[in-house]
């Protein structure tokens, strides 16, 4: 199966020729993880004032502009930088970025509106820009989680605080780069990026959510109960294609406002999450049809043990976790999730490191979430025994559940 750089290196069609799709937003989620910082032009952040100024002033004349910006081929010529390729693939990105530089599909687009906040003081990751095809849209892609502690602990905190300040920061980007949009407006993520793209959206101002056109979660997590309310879901769910892999995990937690669909993934486990891994064919997704029992049951377990949890006891769990994390002496979550062999060091770093109080925490989580676990394992061993036909007896259950 091809995947989304082959895609990228096959597909010569211009966006005229064939129009936007799913798999264009993947692409523009990951080319998402490239930092651009001294390469596209800045987003400059405005009053409301400015905005509506800006808004109705330059309505007309903003329809016969390109937007100031930089091509794929611009990028890629710049100066190199040592951390210029984000997230937990920064290789598979830089071949994308290199693909699409000599794409006659992506040889138009303009680049523009670069954002980029992290700050240790207010735990915040966030990154954006904007993607114009002139005449044809402007997605707004959100960047997914990168390598750092801040980056995945803003992520748990969305278990129990709505607005994170990655939230914040791209419903205030979408509504001022969306007021200078003069085509349809795409928006769209991977990971965090797409439950950013997602909260964005929902929020946007009406003269911004009147020109959105789809909005595209790629395994976005969900939300914690009241982040958006009924409103704004009825108002945007015909709007969101949510896609995720078999084995999700990510895009499986917390509350799930949105339906979604299960695309096939050339990872095992947690791989899976990676767009760089997901299956492309004749420029579409290929569709997978169902989750594995094993992603199912994990999602059921987790969200179980998040609901009966209060704001304060998540709080508590994540801090802890975090605490138990740091302690390990792993440089950022990339040493964690690649760790192999070196996770038994890390696991006994954390163990005589962690602070009393973080560890009571989550030995008491701990057993908490494998009660949940034992519970819905002995549930679901009692409905296979109940649901095995007997040839003898009459009646029988014939189709036994599949096996955890």
């Amino acid at each position: 199966m091809a995947t989304i750089i082959e895609y990228a290196a096959t597909e010569r069609a211009s966006f005229s020729e064939k129009p936007f799709c799913e798999v264009d937003s993947l692409v523009f989620s990951q080319l998402a993880m490239v930092r651009m910082a001294e390469i596209a032009p800045l987003h400059q952040r405005r009053s409301a004032w400015q905005m509506r100024v800006r808004h109705w002033a330059g309505r007309l004349w903003r329809r016969f502009r390109t937007p100031r910006g930089v091509r794929f081929s611009e990028v890629l010529s710049a100066p190199s930088c040592e951390d210029r390729y984000s997230g937990l693939a920064p290789d598979e990105v830089r071949a994308l970025l290199e693909t699409v530089a000599e794409s006659p599909r992506f040889a138009e687009i303009v680049i523009h509106d670069y954002a980029s906040v992290f700050s240790e003081a207010e735990q915040t990751q966030f990154a954006a820009m904007a993607f114009t095809c002139p005449g044809q849209f402007t997605y707004c892609a959100f960047r997914g989680t990168d390598r750092t502690w801040v980056g995945w602990k803003e992520d748990f905190d969305m278990a129990y605080a709505a607005p994170v300040p990655a939230q914040v920061a791209a419903q205030q980007y979408l509504n001022e780069v969306g007021l200078q949009a003069s085509d349809s407006l795409i928006v769209g993520g991977h990971s965090k990026g797409g439950n950013l793209a997602v909260y964005a959206a929902a929020k946007a101002l009406p003269s911004v959510a009147e020109k959105i056109t789809a909005v595209y979660s790629h395994d976005g997590p969900g939300f914690s109960r009241g982040a958006l309310s009924d409103t704004e879901i009825a108002r945007i769910r015909p709007l969101v294609s949510k896609t995720v892999p078999q084995e999700s995990l990510v895009g499986l937690l917390m509350e799930e406002d949105f339906d979604y669909r299960v695309v096939e993934s050339g990872g095992r486990g947690i791989a899976q999450h990676s767009l760089f891994k997901w299956h492309v064919e004749q420029g579409k997704l290929v569709e997978a049809g169902k989750l594995s029992s094993s992603a199912r049951f994990m999602a059921e377990v987790l969200n179980e043990w998040i609901a009966g949890l209060s704001l304060v006891g998540r709080r508590r769990a994540v801090d802890a976790l975090f605490a138990a994390l740091r302690a390990t002496g792993a440089q950022d979550a990339f040493d964690i999730l690649t760790a192999g062999p070196k996770a038994v060091g890390f696991l006994v770093e954390a163990a005589r490191k962690t602070p009393a109080e973080a560890r009571d925490v989550i030995v008491g989580e701990m057993k908490s979430l494998s009660s949940i676990a034992a519970r819905k394992v002995g549930a679901a061993a009692a409905g296979v025994l109940f649901s095995q036909k007997d040839p003898k007896q009459p009646g029988g259950f014939s189709d036994a559940p599949e096996n955890l």
